[in-house]
Order: C-alpha cells, then sequence, then structure tokens
C-alpha cells in the first residue's frame, strides 16, 4: 500500500474510533512519563485508573521527587514490576534538579529512560516529529518489512511519520496495532482490513530468569508485598521464607536472602543482618 494512503485512511480511522485514553488530553511531560512507565507491564484498562490515582496523591514530579522512596513504592502497591516505581522517582529527582529535556537523545540519558519512552515524551509533550516504536507499531508496520529488526522499523518509522498531525498519527498506530492484535477488524475501512486479514500476533519469546520453574520477579514482587504488609515494613529473613514458601513455594533461606540482596541493589529494600526493611 502507497504510504501517503495508509497515513490518510490511518488518520481518518483514528478521527472516528480513537481510545478516549486520559493522559492525550495533556502535555504534561510528567504526566505522560507516569503513563508509559504504567503502561510498559500492565493493562491499560488497569492503567486509566491507576494514573488518575497516582496524578491526585502526587500531581507533579516535584510531589514523587520529595517524597519518601517507601511513600512511592507503597503507592505503587498492585501494579507490580516495583523497579519501575524506583526507575520512575529517580528521573523525577533528575528533572526537579535539572529540567526537562526536550529531544529524545537527551531525555534517553534520563534515570531508567529508554528510546521509546524518550521519543514518547518528546512527542507527546513537547511536540517533536519523531517516531514511537513500541511491540504494537511493530506489528502494524509489519506487512510493509521484509524483517523486523528493531533498527529497520525504527528506520521505517522514522519515514512514515507525516508533515503534519505526527501526534495523532503515532497514537493512531498504538490503536490500530491494539486491533490488530485483538482480530477483530471490523472497524477498519476496508483497505486496512486487507492488509492485515489473518495477521497473526506473535508473542515475542519470554527471556525472564526463573528458579524452580518460577519466574524471579514473582519472588521479587511477593517479598516487596510482603515487606508493604508488614508493621514497620519490617521482616526477618524466616518470615521471607516462611511468606515465599506459602505464597509461591518453598525455598531455601539463602535463595530468599539472594533475592532480597538483589531487591537491595535495585533500591527497593534494605538487608541489615537478619532484618529485611522496605527502602
Amino acid at each position: 500500500m502507497d504510504p501517503a494512503r495508509f497515513r490518510a485512511l490511518l488518520l481518518r480511522w483514528y478521527g472516528r474510533h480513537k481510545r478516549p485514553l486520559p493522559w492525550r488530553d495533556t502535555r504534561d511531560p510528567y504526566a505522560i512519563l507516569l503513563a508509559e512507565t504504567m503502561l510498559q507491564q500492565t493493562q491499560v484498562p488497569r492503567v486509566v485508573v491507576r494514573w488518575q490515582d497516582w496524578l491526585r496523591r502526587f500531581p507533579t514530579a516535584r510531589d514523587v521527587a520529595q517524597a519518601p522512596l517507601r511513600g512511592v513504592l507503597l503507592a505503587w502497591q498492585g501494579m507490580g514490576y516495583n523497579n519501575r516505581a524506583v526507575r520512575l522517582k529517580r528521573c523525577c529527582e533528575h528533572v526537579v534538579a535539572h529540567g526537562w529535556p526536550r529531544d529524545p537523545e537527551h531525555l534517553q540519558q534520563l534515570p531508567g529512560i529508554g528510546r521509546y519512552t524518550a521519543c514518547a515524551i518528546a512527542c507527546f509533550a513537547f511536540g517533536r516529529r519523531v517516531p514511537v516504536v513500541d511491540i504494537n507499531v511493530k506489528l502494524v508496520y509489519a506487512p510493509f518489512l521484509p524483517r523486523r529488526a528493531d533498527a529497520a522499523v525504527w528506520s521505517f518509522a522514522e519515514r512514515m511519520l507525516p508533515r503534519r498531525r505526527w501526534y495523532d498519527y503515532n497514537q493512531a498506530l498504538f490503536d490500530l496495532g491494539t486491533v490488530v492484535r485483538s482480530g477483530d477488524l471490523s472497524s477498519l475501512p476496508r483497505p486496512l482490513r486487507t492488509l492485515y486479514k489473518g495477521r497473526t500476533f506473535v508473542r515475542e519469546k519470554s527471556t525472564e530468569k526463573l528458579y524452580r520453574g518460577i519466574p524471579m520477579r514473582l519472588y521479587r514482587g511477593a517479598l516487596v508485598q510482603f515487606l508493604r504488609e508488614q508493621a514497620g515494613h519490617t521482616a526477618t529473613v524466616a518470615e521471607c521464607v516462611a511468606r515465599i514458601g506459602a505464597k509461591l513455594a518453598p525455598q531455601p533461606a539463602p535463595f530468599v536472602l539472594q533475592v532480597a540482596r538483589r531487591l537491595e541493589r535495585d533500591g527497593l529494600v534494605s538487608v541489615c543482618g537478619n532484618t529485611v526493611r522496605l527502602a
């Protein structure tokens, strides 16, 4: 399909069917950073609720920067992947101290910010004409590309950007990718239905680490959640071992202590002797 025709069809469809996501109504880089951070590992409907709740509790980047890390981690409860909360706080501390960069290259130098998030903030907060490529966008561009290496997709995405309405175009790609993944193409105009008919979404092979058949992130999450629930947010290693055993599967104390040490390295907990404390 001709790129100009694809863009015209996509933008027309988006004008009628775009999702009413609340972060599309703001140009606040902090609010957009928050949305992108939450969306990394959490479904959109849940993020809509938690994003709004979070902004009521922490309306600005300064509120996050000045809050104790423990308070940020407690507020993150239920979202999983707790490292995201630590990275969010560190990023907020940096921009409060030094201001917001506006281009992707400098945004990518912020703590915990990769290429995708940097481009998302640059486009959606600062109006930069840059591509924003996630897994949905890769799926949308798959019919146009013989291979899907990241470098090739980003290069193609840059060439596909329209001269105007690049904000809407990037958002439209997200929504189209969601539709293609769902398999229900009924809302699409016929040329787009034809382009994506029969396309299947192949989930990328998981590379997460396992221990005795259980993902490490579940051990980490269970330990952080246990500390959230304790008086003083503190527990002994023996209590942590018991919780891991009840929640997931019995594991030896040295392994649980190793999990705690890794969480400590990431800034989520502190370990002192036989005691583990939420950061």
